[in-house]
């Protein structure tokens, strides 16, 4: 039964508990970035109606945290990449309509231009 209850309290159920607020009790410098390494949650249990908390802390070693990082930081890169990719595409596309608006305008000149004139020539 303590199995049972632990699982339930690590899987979060938004029906169960209110939302968290996370509180940051230590973090640390790996790489590039900071991590916490040490953080409370805490909430409000809806069911019992009555406040709760958890104690969480890294213990995962430094290597691995930079090995997840350095593929991240991969990651990141290709989307920041196919970003840049995806708004100049957006830029290119914008300019293109821009310009066949243009001469979609320009044939309608020339088109009431002549017919102008063919109706002058007419004599309407």
């Amino acid at each position: 039964m303590g199995q049972l209850s632990g699982m339930t309290l690590d899987s979060y159920q938004p029906a169960l508990f209110a939302e968290p607020t996370v509180y940051v009790l230590e973090e640390r410098q790996i790489g590039q970035r900071s991590y916490p390494v040490r953080y409370v949650v805490v909430y409000q249990d809806l069911a019992l109606k009555r406040p709760g908390y958890r104690l969480c802390w890294i213990t995962v070693p430094d290597d691995a945290v930079k090995v997840a990082q350095a593929a991240s930081l991969v990651s990141e890169k290709q989307e920041a990449t196919r970003k840049k990719e995806d708004e100049t595409a957006k830029k290119r596309q914008e300019e293109l309509e821009g310009l066949v608006k243009k001469q979609d305008e320009q044939e309608k000149k020339k088109f009431k231009k002549g017919q102008a004139d063919l109706e002058k020539e007419l004599g309407f």
